[in-house]
């Protein structure tokens, strides 16, 4: 499984998600307690489910595991904390 996330670029996430991802469903689950809707769909090569997270995309893709397990794991996805980041961009580095 493959976790990716980048700033949304769009005033509306919706219409950034739909031009972006094309041919997808959407979804409605909980992640941390509020309804998020989430955008889930099959390609050649993976399933994926992205969702908006206070204008941050975050995606969980995988060539294994099917939508259904992706939207599962979903909420069990949060966002990298200040220090996490720091971590990761002296790793990058």
């Amino acid at each position: 499984m493959t976790l990716a996330t980048w700033p949304a670029s769009a005033p509306d996430p919706s219409v950034e998600a739909r031009y972006s991802l094309g041919g997808e469903q959407e979804r409605t689950i909980d992640i941390g307690g509020l309804a998020t809707t989430v955008y889930t769909g099959s390609s050649e090569f993976l399933d994926y489910a992205v969702w908006n997270d206070a204008g941050q995309w975050i995606a969980l893709s995988s060539p294994s595991r099917t939508v259904d397990e992706l939207t599962t794991f979903a909420p069990n996805v949060r966002r990298a904390d200040p220090t996490e980041i720091a971590v990761i961009n002296a790793l990058a580095n």
